[in-house]
């Protein structure tokens, strides 16, 4: 799975949960016309379980600037965003469980995180023919008298 197929997900689900807001997948600087959900994806770690198999560890981040900076408009998005994404997330063809989402409020600015713990299947690189049918011999054994 692709990295930015998940955070394409994160971008739709926020877009259609908050129409009234601006969503932005990559961090617009000072130009930020609020209220705005900000969302970045930060790959944590990968590693290779197997030769066909890749274990990735990934950080949603959803940062939100509210119109009057508020601790109120803050407390209030922690509740809907709790709501939105209600411990899962669907990417493609497959569902992802949040199992811990954290908060946290700095510069009157809230930050919503969780990580993703998920397996990658790999299809063989090499191609081979399956086999197509077995001959099996009998052998007889002698007896030795």
């Amino acid at each position: 799975m692709k990295l930015i197929a998940i955070k394409n997900a994160v971008i739709y689900k926020l877009t259609t949960s908050f129409p009234e807001h601006n969503i932005y997948g990559e961090d617009p600087g000072t130009d930020i016309n609020k209220p705005a959900l900000l969302v970045q994806l930060n790959p944590i770690y990968m590693n290779v379980e197997s030769r066909y198999q890749r274990r990735k560890n990934i950080n949603i981040s959803i940062k939100f600037h509210s119109v009057n900076g508020t601790n109120d408009e803050n407390i209030d998005m922690i509740d809907k965003l709790y709501e939105t994404f209600d411990s899962v997330l669907a990417v493609e063809d497959r569902v992802f469980n949040i199992r811990t989402a954290r908060t946290i409020v700095k510069d009157n600015i809230l930050r919503y995180s969780f990580n993703l713990d998920l397996i990658d299947n790999l299809k063989p690189s090499e191609e081979y023919e399956l086999m197509k049918e077995l001959e099996i011999k009998e052998l007889q054994l002698k007896e030795e008298i």
